[in-house]
């Protein structure tokens, strides 16, 4: 009767002595038994933090804060129907308390209700023709490398619904 070896190098599992199936059941055991997903040794992510938003940020700040929630969420594993108790967790307690007054249900709404909501209480209302003066008086400071400036047009840009047409 031939032998049958585990395929996981280093395991050293082997079957002698025994027919076929009784072999290839035996294997199917022993992979469920000691090499299930739970039990490898897998080197573990670090904890990703959850990102925070307060009241009174301007549109920039609120910008990041939704990339960095969408990073938490995917890097978390977060589901559809978490997502927007997740989100909500992301904003501080004077905004969260000023949300749940607002809508006290707002957990059971879906994410893209959840995040107007925090939005309409964190974001300090700004006039489109104030944030544009701003965007075209900004200035790179003389100890500010060009990228970082350039990441701050950019970020302000994006805010004051600037957009290019080209073919």
């Amino acid at each position: 009767m031939p032998t049958f070896s585990c395929p996981v190098s280093g395991c050293g599992f082997v079957t002698e002595d025994v027919s076929d199936a009784i072999a290839i059941v035996m294997l199917q055991i022993h992979a469920g038994a000691v090499h299930h997903p739970t039990t490898t040794t897998r080197p573990k992510a670090p904890r990703i933090e959850r990102p925070h938003i307060d009241s009174g940020v301007e549109p920039v700040v609120w910008n990041n804060c939704l990339r960095r929630c969408e990073l938490f969420r995917a890097g978390s594993e977060i589901d559809d129907n978490a997502a927007p108790l997740q989100f909500f967790e992301c904003a501080s307690e004077r905004l969260g308390d000023m949300v749940l007054k607002a809508d006290p249900a707002i957990v059971s709404r879906s994410l893209d209700v959840v995040i107007a909501t925090v939005r309409r209480f964190a974001v300090v209302p700004v006039a489109i023709s104030v944030m544009r003066a701003e965007q075209l008086q900004l200035q790179q400071t003389p100890d500010e490398q060009f990228r970082a400036f350039s990441a701050r047009v950019q970020g302000k840009a994006e805010t004051c619904s600037f957009s290019t047409a080209f073919t």
